[in-house]
């Protein structure tokens, strides 16, 4: 499963032959890299969608990285003299990228206006195309350093956390392998949690660089009420599990309960998946699918 790269672009009737040239070869960049890039009315998710907040935002949610092309589409001046301004929706895009906290390569023509998402204090990875016309622009160290740069927080970012309990490690890693098996990235808290830290701090850097989470919610911890024995999950991984809930939405967090597993009384309103036998994770294998290709 490819990452999915959001490109804030001007629609191509727009642009002259060199702007073509350089929208061109950036979308070569971001395929080669094993990128897919994500292009209203073009390509990806946003094909055949409208452009409007509400669609641009759920593509955004399935995206693991954004570039920004400032490419002239007016000009102003006199005032500090003539200067290229780019278009408004370039400004808009990379504002909710970044409030995805998606890795965002900015790349500005020459002659643009450096302000708005093209202001070098925003932060990410800029580029300025001193010479757009020069065949190897894209070969020149500054733009290769950038790229390079960007292309690595992209990959080191993962598709899915995986929240369980030590005791349910076995299952789990059935699920992750399934994931797995449909090329879905998986953060593993036992694999890449990182020592000295604590607990909740790893969950919010695991919120912020996966799309989505999958907890599974184990009889675990006995409980007795009203004289009946049951069993509840443990407690770390309904936090994880709330955590990811306000961060990514409720559409993004996959639970999955054990037969006979207490549910928190908060989260009874939300559908999860029933495990029957947490040695066998044939009957969600079809669930879990869904799950990937609704919701990634």
């Amino acid at each position: 499963m490819s990452e999915r790269i959001f490109v804030s672009t001007p629609n191509d009737s727009v642009l002259d032959v060199t702007q073509f040239q350089i929208k061109t070869q950036v979308l070569k960049l971001i395929k080669r890299a094993g990128f897919e890039p994500q292009e209203f009315s073009v390509s990806g998710l946003p094909a055949q969608l409208m452009w409007n907040y509400e669609n641009v935002n759920q593509v955004l949610h399935r995206c693991q990285g954004a570039v920004i092309l400032g490419l002239e589409r007016w000009q102003a001046g006199p005032g500090q003299g003539i200067h290229g301004l780019a278009t408004a929706f370039n400004h808009f895009e990379g504002a909710l990228a970044l409030a995805h906290q998606l890795p965002t390569l900015v790349i500005a023509e020459r002659g643009t206006e450096r302000q708005g998402i093209f202001f070098l204090s925003a932060g990410q990875n800029t580029v300025y195309l001193l010479s757009p016309s020069m065949i190897d622009w894209h070969k020149t160290k500054t733009f290769r350093n950038k790229f390079k740069a960007w292309r690595t927080e992209v990959t080191a970012r993962f598709q899915v956390f995986a929240g369980y309990c030590a005791q349910a490690n076995p299952t789990a890693q059935a699920i992750i392998k399934e994931f797995k098996k449909q090329g879905v990235s998986v953060m593993d808290w036992q694999k890449h949690f990182r020592p000295g830290r604590s607990i909740l701090e790893e969950v919010e850097r695991a919120s912020q660089t996966c799309m989505a989470g999958v907890f599974l919610f184990t009889c675990d911890d006995a409980l007795i009420t009203q004289n009946k024995k049951r069993a509840a999950p443990r407690d770390n991984v309904i936090l994880e599990a709330g955590y990811f809930l306000h961060a990514k939405g409720k559409e993004r967090a996959l639970i999955i309960c054990e037969k006979g597993v207490k549910v928190p009384a908060d989260l009874g309103g939300n559908i999860y998946i029933e495990l029957e036998d947490r040695h066998d994770i044939t009957t969600i294998k079809t669930r879990l699918s869904d799950f990937i290709q609704d919701r990634l």
